[in-house]
């Protein structure tokens, strides 16, 4: 017997208003009867269609279709913020097994998204640019290009109605999509929780929306006062036949690359970090790194740490940063970066040139530093210049693959 791909295309509604706010949960389900249909979640993806209306006093929406683009945030999977996926599935022993994930965490989809871009092969984000993700910039302040595409579809006094679309990939969403596998599954149940439109979209000191009419480099203001989900299609990937003889045992099993975050509000003219985090889990990396108090992760505060500990409670080890002062950047930050990013991977994403002007993180091989317990408590201080506004500081910790 062969084994052959195909898309599995379901639609999950149509022709209605689910308001985007974290009330509204989108809940699906994925199913088949089938013995032999080996789901790839790696590389499926919701597309969710989204109407709105904007007003019409800003020059870029006076014509029905009429494109134009308006700021986010984050990328497309930052408007999940919490998710729990119920797998029912048969392992490779032959074993039907039901396993929930629960992704108890904050900004899920912006997080998973920055772990893909620190350790996701640069080719894989080409192929995506566009589709999947919105592009990732090779200059500039910008991560990615932060634009969102719309197109008028009718105008009524005051205002206009749009649309658009958006690709959400399973592995910055869901828990157990975020690696390559191909699961037998027999059911998936899966709950999303989604971030207002609002705190999605990027608003300016106006609180109006930076909108670009045909997409171009001309910037002006309008507002969107409301948008929706419309219809929700999911596109899965599937191989069917002889998964027993075509695929790897290890592919074939159900894992989940587990995290754990924190999103720490520091006050304008704070210039220390100093607490512990409770951590139920043996963690492999640290990711640290600021955004402003809007979590606008396209565009990072480059703040550099003066002093930088680690600590494991309880433990004799800690390892410390201690730098000058004056030193705009220290190339020793960059130097763990490239190690956990680069060091025995694909080429990533992430160069010095790119961190140092956009990609600001901070990347900790915690494994390789500390002996954990599977419940640690880590000791966090950072010292650096007085903040100048409210920031955000993100702290991401990674587990090893595991269910």
């Amino acid at each position: 017997m062969s084994i052959n791909h195909l898309f599995e295309t379901k639609t999950i509604f149509s022709n209605e208003r689910r308001s985007i706010d974290p009330t509204n949960l989108l809940n699906f389900n994925i199913s088949t009867v089938s013995d032999n249909s080996y789901y790839n979640l790696y590389d499926s993806y919701l597309v969710l269609n989204i109407r709105g209306k904007i007003d019409n006093g800003s020059s870029v929406v006076t014509e029905d279709n009429n494109t134009f683009a308006v700021e986010v945030n984050f990328q497309p999977a930052g408007l999940v913020t919490n998710s729990k996926a119920n797998y029912t599935y048969i392992n490779t022993n032959g074993d039907l097994v039901t396993q929930e994930l629960n992704g108890s965490n904050e900004y899920i989809g912006a997080s998973r998204t920055v772990i893909n871009q620190l350790f996701s092969p640069k080719r894989i984000h080409d192929q995506d640019a566009g589709f999947l993700e919105l592009p990732y910039n090779s200059s500039g302040s910008s991560i990615f290009k932060n634009r969102i595409e719309f197109k008028c579809v009718s105008k009524n006094a005051g205002e206009q109605e749009i649309y658009g679309k958006l690709r959400i990939p399973y592995r910055d969403v869901i828990e157990g999509a975020n690696s390559q596998s191909f699961i037998n599954i027999k059911s998936l149940e899966v709950s999303l929780k989604l971030q207002d439109y609002k705190n999605f979209l990027y608003f300016n000191s106006n609180n109006k929306n930076v909108v670009y009419k045909d997409n171009g480099n001309a910037s002006s203001e309008a507002l969107i006062k409301t948008l929706y989900i419309e219809k929700c299609e999911l596109r899965n990937s599937v191989w069917v036949g002889n998964g027993d003889e075509f695929i790897q045992p290890a592919l074939r099993e159900l894992t989940n690359v587990s995290i754990s975050t924190k999103n720490i509000t520091l006050k304008t003219g704070d210039k220390n970090y100093d607490d512990n985090i409770i951590l139920q889990m043996a963690p492999k990396y640290l990711i640290l790194y600021f955004t402003d108090k809007h979590h606008n992760h396209s565009k990072l505060v480059n703040i550099q740490p003066t002093f930088f500990r680690i600590a494991v409670s309880g433990g004799s080890q800690s390892t410390k940063n201690n730098f000058d002062n004056s030193q705009e950047i220290d190339s020793s930050y960059w130097d763990l970066v490239n190690y956990c990013c680069n060091t025995l991977r694909e080429e990533s994403l992430i160069t010095y040139e790119s961190w140092k002007n956009r990609m600001h993180y901070f990347v900790y091989p915690l494994s390789e530093m500390f002996s954990f317990k599977s419940s640690n408590i880590i000791e966090l201080n950072l010292q650096f210049p007085p903040l100048t506004e409210e920031t955000i500081m993100n702290v991401i910790f990674i587990k090893d693959n595991t269910v």
